[in-house]
Formats: C-alpha cells, structure tokens, sequence
C-alpha cells in the first residue's frame, strides 16, 4: 500500500513539474518576444529556448510512461502471483480431502468361548476407497494384543471400491458386540496408504451402527 502511494505521489509530482515548466517556458517566449520585438535575432533565440523546454518536457512524458508501464508490470505480476497461490491452495485442500476419504473399518468375526468367556479368533478388515483416485495400501498394523499374517502388499483399490478381507488373528477376550460383522471397539488399527503421490496414514473408524 505504502509503494502505491509513493509511485502515485511521484506521478503527480512529474506532472506538476511539466505543468510549472510548460507554464515557465510559454511566459519567456512570450516575454522575450515582447522585449525584443519580432527580430530575426530574437524569433531564433526564443526558438532554441522553446525547443530546450520541449526537450525537457519530453523527457518528463517518457519517465512518466516509463513507471507507469512499470506499475502495470508490478500489479499484472502481482496478480499472477495470487492467481497461482490460489490454484496451489485448491490443489492442497483437494489433495487432503481425497485423503480423508479413505477409511479402514475393523470388525469382529468368528470366536470362540462361552458367554462372559468369548475370544476373537478372526477380524474382517475393510479398506474403503470414496476417491475418484486409485489407492495403494502400503502397511496393515494393528494395535496389540491383536495379531495375524498381515496380507500381502501392497493393495491397489481402484476408485469407488472396497477392499475387504476376513484374517485370522490370535483368540483374544472380546464381547459378544463384536462378532459376527459387528464393528471393534476395544482394538483398531492404522494403515500407511498413497494417493495423489503421497504417503498417508488412517486410523480405523468406528462404525457404531451394527449391520443389519
């Protein structure tokens, strides 16, 4: 704000002084045609006098056309600037949207035991891709004391789909809520994933609603 106000003062200032130097030289001619008369000697000194001050004149109208195709430059640059931190921001917020949209949902499968006695002996681990995007699952980890053969990576899940899979896993104490497709709540898991070139990591959601 401060450099646009200084280039404006500066305009107005070059434009003063062609005014006062115009005003200046328009006097003298007609001074020094009115003391000396209309004599050869005095119309070719009045001439030079007039074509000096026309030379200074143009020389203020070229600085003047100078800065003010300069500050074009600065304001177009400027905005090309913006422009382009704009398109980069939109492009980052897209990027991480489509990375929220990837989600790992964990649920309980068989078990085993007697009521108040249960253990998980399998979970069913689903990857979900809500994308336009293709995903490439990297790593499966699952918090202790859960434990299984993790599935070969990595995974290509193409864009809209889901990747699901039921694995075994070492028995471990559960409630009857969390078998048979119901979703875990005592134990989650992480997954290392790529979209858009990048490498991100997703905790399990929860899904408290049970399946039909």
């Amino acid at each position: 704000m401060r450099k646009r106000r200084k280039a404006a003062l500066v305009v107005h200032l070059i434009w003063a002084v062609a005014v006062a130097v115009a005003g200046i030289a328009i006097g003298e001619t007609i001074a020094l045609l009115w003391v000396g008369g209309l004599t050869p000697e005095w119309i070719e000194a009045t001439g030079t006098w007039f074509g000096a001050v026309a030379i200074v004149l143009a020389l203020l109208w070229a600085v003047q056309t100078f800065r003010a195709d300069q500050a074009h430059r600065e304001e177009e640059r400027r905005r090309v600037e913006t422009d382009r931190e704009a398109a980069l921001e939109a492009e980052e917020r897209h990027i991480r949207t489509d990375a929220d949209r990837v989600g790992l949902v964990l649920r309980g499968g068989a078990g085993q035991g007697s009521a108040g006695e249960q253990e998980l002996t399998s979970v069913r681990i689903a990857v979900h891709n809500d994308t336009d995007r293709p995903v490439v699952v990297e790593e499966f980890t699952l918090d202790p004391p859960l434990a299984l053969r993790p599935p070969a990576t990595p995974i290509r899940i193409m864009p809209r789909e889901c990747w699901d899979e039921l694995l075994e896993v070492v028995p471990v104490p559960t409630t009857g809520g969390e078998l048979s497709g119901r979703p875990l709540k005592n134990y989650g898991g992480v997954i290392s994933f790529e979209v858009h070139g990048r490498r991100w990591t997703r905790a399990n959601t929860y899904v408290h609603a049970d399946p039909a």
